[in-house]
């Protein structure tokens, strides 16, 4: 069953300009709370389905679902303060904790999800150039 994609008009108060790219976009705030109520709309659709989305995803990259969690936790207790801007561009927000390794959970970067976007197409374009220089070697 296809979802039906909300276009609602945003409020104004809803909307920021960037101040990196200079773009209008929703607030940090604004983007998380439509990600929720859509998965929350999902899971009242048909809550099996998305219990089992779930699961094949945590089952398809544990190591992620790991890293995760660990973070979760030691922010949820206090271990790890969640700076209030991002540590690239500084940008006031609720910065994203990204990952460049999985393997090794504790190891995060606070981004705004502007910077966390360019650093996941960076790690990305690392693996695509160590995995063409390996099969050139080969």
């Amino acid at each position: 069953m296809q979802g039906r994609i909300d276009r609602t008009l945003p409020t104004e108060g809803e909307m920021i300009v960037d101040p990196r790219t200079g773009r209008i976009r929703f607030s940090d705030e604004e983007r998380v709370a439509r990600r929720r109520a859509q998965a929350a709309r999902n899971y009242q659709r048909d809550p099996a389905a998305f219990r089992e989305y779930q699961r094949r995803f945590r089952e398809r990259h544990r190591d992620r679902y790991r890293a995760h969690k660990i973070v979760g936790k030691r922010i949820e207790r206090g271990q790890i303060i969640r700076p209030d801007q991002c540590e690239r561009c500084h940008v006031h927000c609720e910065p994203e904790a990204h990952h460049r390794d999985y393997s090794k959970p504790l190891e995060i970067e606070f981004l705004c999800r502007a910077c966390h976007k360019a650093a996941d197409r960076e790690v990305r374009a690392a693996r695509r150039e160590s995995a063409r220089e390996a099969s050139q070697a080969a």
